[in-house]
């Protein structure tokens, strides 16, 4: 048995299918990290199952974490026939060129990515837009006037994200200062941690992460500080902290999924990015009903106007933090 069928078979076997209503149409999930993560990756697999029980085609999921599996991966799915699969991260852009080069038939679609070809899409939330109006509450009702965040890998979506937090809170004033650090892993709940406790000793009373698993750590850090609150992405995750965390900027990727698999079905669906933010309905502010009375109405109002001046293109987000 040659190695690439080893591979092979290591990844069906690693793989979670599910078997739907329409047989014909197939389409297949591959994260990076664990679906249990509570945050990007889970989301994810939340999305895939939407299309599975929405348009009752038959999923399936693989997670692989190391690079030189990533083009395997992708042509494994297609080789069984699953018209759809989705690579969940930039990361699998090149992987996807590659092998949609091989599989004509197969469209290949992108989270996060900017890659386009005949067959392979790039679908781009932008989270930014929400991380804006975070980044401006923090700035109008910190009392330090520091505001910190935290991500996990430097990577474009957690770059883009950052970059509207950062914004929002210098829009709030001049005097606003922000500090960004980085962890290095979506895992390390310590080192995140450790990042938000530094933040604070710095003087921030607001930090926001986008560190998925590992932002626990920062939620614990807030929670040990006397009047420092705290964002979540991705997902609503004042659960995890109900005391700590005022509000989450979410994505809604299982409303962009199933949107991107409903046009692939038609065989409409184009080798180009797709942006789906505030207008498409695919992102979005989540507040904690226990904290969301702290802040004060004239501060709510002046968010809604600055929601509704992205959504008209009145007002552009940044996806770069400027100097």
């Amino acid at each position: 048995m040659c190695a690439c069928t080893l591979l092979i078979s290591s990844l069906v076997a690693g793989s979670i299918g599910v078997p739907g209503r329409n047989p014909a149409f197939r389409v297949a999930l591959i994260t990076p990290g664990p679906i249990s993560d509570g945050g990007w990756n889970q989301a994810a697999y939340e999305g895939l199952r939407t299309i599975g029980r929405e348009l009752g085609a038959s999923v399936a999921h693989a997670e692989v974490r190391a690079p030189s599996e990533y083009s395997q991966a992708l042509r494994d799915f297609a080789v069984r026939g699953f018209g759809l699969i989705i690579g969940h991260g930039f990361e699998f852009g090149d992987a996807a060129v590659e092998v949609g080069r091989q599989f004509p038939g197969t469209f290949f679609v992108i989270t996060s990515g900017r890659v386009t070809a005949k067959n392979v899409a790039s679908l781009q939330f932008q989270l930014n837009e929400a991380t804006y109006l975070l980044g401006y509450l923090a700035g109008k009702m910190s009392r330090t006037k520091k505001v910190g965040c935290v991500g996990g890998m430097k990577i474009p979506s957690v770059e883009r994200s950052l970059a509207g937090f950062v914004a929002g809170a210098r829009r709030a004033g001049p005097a606003i200062e922000v500090r960004v650090a980085y962890t290095g892993s979506f895992e390390d709940i310590q080192a995140a941690k450790e990042s938000g406790r530094a933040l604070i000793r710095w003087g921030a009373d607001f930090l926001i992460h986008n560190a998925d698993a590992s932002g626990l750590g920062v939620f614990q850090a807030a929670a040990e500080a006397k009047g420092v609150l705290a964002f979540g992405t991705i997902r609503p995750q004042h659960q995890l902290m109900p005391k700590v965390v005022l509000a989450s900027a979410v994505a809604d990727l299982p409303t962009g999924f199933l949107n991107i698999a409903t046009i692939r079905q038609k065989s409409q669906l184009e080798g180009k990015i797709y942006y789906l933010g505030f207008r498409e309905g695919a992102v979005g502010v989540v507040f904690n009903p226990l904290l969301e009375r702290r802040i004060p109405q004239a501060l709510q109002k002046e968010l809604g106007s600055l929601k509704d001046q992205i959504v008209t293109g009145r007002l552009k987000v940044p996806d770069r933090i400027s100097p």
